[in-house]
């Protein structure tokens, strides 16, 4: 996995990733973390600049949306892994 300096540019391709993630149906929440997810998305927010990137911005400090922002890396992260091809699956006899 490789680090990055967190800028406006990757921050909106970030966002843009997960975003798709999400439109994909690829995350699900289990349902003991359902409200913390709730809780945390409530008040994630997302500031665009002049120039069309967007970012999370955390407008007061006592603001719990770290949950948010840690699936959005994380979202991000999986979206730059390579794609591992498949031999195929087996699903019974031929």
């Amino acid at each position: 996995m490789e680090t990055r300096i967190n800028q406006w540019s990757t921050a909106s391709a970030d966002i843009g990733a997960f975003r798709a993630q999400v439109l994909d149906g690829a995350w699900t929440v289990a349902p003991h973390c359902r409200r913390l997810a709730e809780l945390s998305f409530a008040h994630a927010r997302v500031e665009r600049d002049t120039s069309g990137n967007t970012k999370m911005h955390k407008a007061h400090r006592r603001q719990r949306d770290d949950v948010a922002q840690a699936a959005v890396l994380a979202g991000a992260a999986v979206s730059r892994m390579p794609v591992r091809r498949s031999a195929g699956v087996y699903l019974g006899t031929v």
